[in-house]
């Protein structure tokens, strides 16, 4: 079902491509004569008399026609009552004698030499109770027309899934023998080859298997709207010599019905709608015969994109547009890869149709980009995507938006099995938080604390350091860590001259060191946490509660005031011994800082 949609939709851009065309201009080499309506008013109800069509041989033979093609089946013969009446009297084998009227054509056909009859093959299937099967007829015209023609061809033309005709068939087989179709015999006639070396050109032109049939065929070029490409003459007018025929000197005539009644209409590219039963101009089959040579004597072959090429440039473009959509993910995709994709497609397929008559794949390749695009966004939907979800989630609370957009770029960082890291740790802690708790309300408890670390939260993602985890009214942040910074001392310094300065001085004690830490998941199978670990996180705990000893708010160590560089007026407090270490540790406290630019992300 979707590959009869695509294909449909495939064949209905071919025929909006057909009507952006300009039309021709009227054909300077055919010209029809027509047994419309005025024709079948003046001489009565069809089928006529075939003396009628011998006077219109004559008429136009010696009018200097080139070639009369008939779009009519002259099968059989018109005496019917007589004949019956004569089978009654004979045995089986008896032939069929011609009518008068039926040897006046026999003798004009012969007379001309230039006439070219129908033929058709019509296929019927008759459905029974388990099975269906299907049976060939075939009207050819009575042996002696196609004794006298110079030669017959088949009138059938094929019609595509939506019963538009947009192709010719170079042949049309019947009992194991090709015969030629009308319009290459004609047009074979009118070039002075045979028609099968005009059926190998055809082949050597263009690909006649492209378009999937089982039968060789080709398509079409029209020149314009059927009532504007021919010249058109009713057919009662060359009978009775009531207009000047000397416009049918050196012309192709051809010669069949254009009324309504006589229901020999097909829908066309140019006919805007396809389907059975919608309005719309449609093509006499005369007119559809004519427009078959008449592409023949042009060389005007409209050529399908080659299969294997068709191919290549689809997952080309396909691959394109992956790409793009992953690299960019989805919704920037939309419109930097999918969209000018798009746009690409239709706009190449209309151009060339319309300079080179080169037919390429519209709805194939954009039904190949949507599809690569909708791919594409299912995968990020299930992996990257995914992931980036589960790296916001893990960090957006942690750290500045400008570090998050970093973070989110490197999915490498939603699992972390563990690394080193030089970075700087800071702890920050209330002071004289316990009594706090004994002295108030726990509401106002509660309230204070969120205040405190509300501020604490936004001072250090301000300057690009990374929240790790509150310990009751404990604050440890990095800086240099998960994203590498060559300031991360500098802004850890920052940070804690503000926190100190601006949320509560008197109850704020910062300790900092920077050294090697280990960062990674830490946790059980249930529950994991981004965290770090190591000497360094520790000694900076220990130098955050060193500030009672010193009556100090900020305490740093020598590693720290190294890597904070310039600018930063801190004053010596000597050597302090630190829980766990082997060493002392020169420390020192923040004095002031020089003005300084907002760190960049």
């Amino acid at each position: 079902m979707v590959g009869e949609a695509l294909q449909r939709l495939e064949l209905s851009s071919y025929d909006q491509r057909m009507q952006l065309r300009p039309p021709l201009p009227r054909s300077d080499d055919i010209v029809i004569v027509s047994i419309d309506e005025q024709s079948l008013q003046t001489l009565g109800v069809w089928p006529w008399p075939r003396d009628y069509h011998a006077q219109v041989v004559r008429n136009l033979s010696e009018a200097g026609a080139k070639i009369l093609a008939f779009d009519i089946v002259f099968a059989g013969v018109t005496s019917e009552e007589a004949a019956e009446a004569l089978i009654a009297q004979q045995d089986i084998h008896y032939e069929l004698q011609l009518s008068d009227a039926d040897k006046q054509l026999e003798q004009a056909i012969a007379e001309a030499g230039n006439v070219v009859l129908a033929a058709r093959i019509a296929e019927e299937t008759v459905a029974g109770k388990e099975a269906e099967a299907t049976y060939v007829t075939a009207d050819f015209p009575h042996w002696p027309f196609e004794e006298r023609a110079r030669a017959i061809g088949m009138a059938n033309v094929p019609k595509d899934i939506d019963n538009v005709v947009r192709r010719a068939w170079l042949g049309v087989e019947h009992q194991e023998k090709l015969y030629p179709t009308l319009g290459i015999q004609v047009a074979a006639e009118a070039l002075g080859v045979s028609a099968a070396d005009l059926q190998n050109t055809i082949r050597q032109r263009v690909n006649t298997r492209a378009l999937g049939s089982q039968h060789e065929s080709f398509l079409i070029d029209f020149r314009g709207p059927a009532d504007q490409a021919f010249a058109r003459i009713p057919y009662y007018q060359v009978l009775r010599k009531k207009t000047d025929l000397s416009r049918v000197a050196g012309k192709l005539v051809f010669i069949g019905g254009t009324a309504e009644i006589l229901q020999d209409f097909y829908y066309y590219p140019l006919t805007g709608r396809g389907e059975e039963g919608k309005e719309g101009r449609q093509i006499s089959g005369v007119g559809l015969q004519a427009s078959i040579t008449d592409v023949l004597l042009r060389g005007a072959y409209i050529r399908p994109l080659p299969g294997p090429a068709v191919y290549v440039f689809g997952l080309v473009l396909a691959a394109l547009v992956a790409i793009g959509t992953v690299r960019l993910r989805p919704l920037p995709g939309l419109g930097a890869a999918l969209v000018p994709a798009l746009l690409a497609v239709v706009v190449t397929s209309v151009v060339l149709f319309l300079s080179t008559r080169l037919w390429v794949p519209l709805i194939g390749w954009s039904a190949g980009v949507l599809t690569s695009y909708t791919v594409s966004t299912v995968y990020l939907e299930f992996t990257s995507e995914r992931l980036r979800r589960q790296l916001r989630a893990a960090w957006e609370r942690r750290v500045a938006p400008e570090v998050l957009e970093v973070i989110l770029d490197n999915p490498g960082l939603a699992h972390v099995a563990g690394r080193r890291s030089l970075s700087t740790v800071l702890f920050a802690d209330m002071q004289g938080f316990t009594a706090l708790c004994h002295e108030y309300p726990p509401e106002e408890v509660v309230e204070t604390l969120n205040k405190y670390l509300s501020a604490a939260t936004r001072i250090i993602r301000k300057h690009g350091g990374t929240l790790h985890k509150f310990i009751g009214d404990g604050v440890m942040a990095v800086f240099g860590d998960p994203i590498p910074q060559d300031d991360h001392g500098r802004r850890a310094v920052l940070a804690a001259w503000e926190l100190v300065h601006s949320v509560a001085e008197s109850y704020i004690r910062v300790g900092c060191h920077t050294g090697l830490l280990v960062a990674g998941d830490v946790g059980s199978e249930e529950f994991l946490e981004y965290t770090v670990i190591g000497d360094t996180v520790s000694t900076a705990s220990r130098l955050e509660g060193l500030n009672k000893e010193y009556d100090t708010q900020i305490m740093l160590s020598a590693a720290t005031v190294e890597a904070a560089g310039p600018g930063i007026q801190v004053q010596a407090l000597g050597e302090a011994t630190v829980r766990g270490r082997a060493e002392p540790l020169q420390v020192y406290t923040v004095q002031g800082v020089d003005h300084y630019d907002k760190p960049s992300s």
